[in-house]
């Protein structure tokens, strides 16, 4: 399966999501770095932590170009294993929907920990921190 074109051209996001992108790519971690970045992080850690968060008023602000193929292939695994199954593979809307959820979930995580690290190192060893308590766990 060519998953590139199966995913259309946007991930939807709101234009408030947006400005809080744009907020944590000022700091050092995401400096020069596209949102895609950002909202990829954020899914996993939305991800790690079970939580998803409904996205209102969703608009097609994340371009699918930004996103290589391993970045979709995983909004695909994680939806598959947020569905508790197959059946979403026939629905790429519900694909981007719940990785769009995770993404919005696991972004308040990621200020908190922004606001408490900072943006720098300090913030990427926690992210890394948070990964491998969580491989330990599974």
């Amino acid at each position: 399966m060519e998953i590139r074109s199966s995913f259309g051209r946007n991930i939807n996001i709101t234009k408030e999501l947006r400005k809080r992108y744009d907020k944590l790519q000022k700091g050092f971690l995401f400096k020069e770095r596209d949102a895609k970045n950002i909202f990829m992080v954020s899914m996993v850690l939305g991800y790690i932590n079970k939580s998803r968060e409904k996205i209102v008023n969703p608009s097609p602000l994340l371009n699918i170009t930004s996103f290589s193929d391993g970045d979709l292939w995983l909004m695909v695994a994680i939806s598959v294993e947020g569905k508790k199954g197959l059946s979403v593979l026939n629905n790429i809307s519900e694909i981007k929907k719940i990785a769009s959820e995770y993404a919005n979930a696991g972004l308040i995580y990621l200020e908190e920990l922004s606001a408490d690290y900072g943006t720098g190192e300090g913030l990427e060893l926690a992210i890394l921190k948070k990964a491998k308590e969580n491989l330990k766990k599974n």
